[in-house]
């Protein structure tokens, strides 16, 4: 099947607009909707230091429980 030029690229106009649009939206819900806090930095730095004072790559000492959501 042969597509017309002026339909491609009128496709590719409309895809680059609906693109546009949707990193403008996605810009205005992030810098608008509510802040929540984020606590898997500070969960990795006592896993870290709980790591390095010794006790293993635990949360608390004794209990021995990976719950890190981001490993990597």
């Amino acid at each position: 099947m042969v597509v017309p030029r002026g339909l491609s690229k009128a496709a590719g106009v409309a895809s680059s607009v609906f693109l546009l649009g949707a990193v403008i939206y996605g810009t205005a819900v992030h810098f608008t909707g509510p802040a929540y806090p984020y606590d898997d930095a500070f969960i990795i730095y006592r896993y870290a230091n709980n790591f390095l004072s010794g006790q293993g790559l635990v949360y608390n000492a004794g209990e021995r429980v990976f719950g890190v959501s981001t490993p990597l």
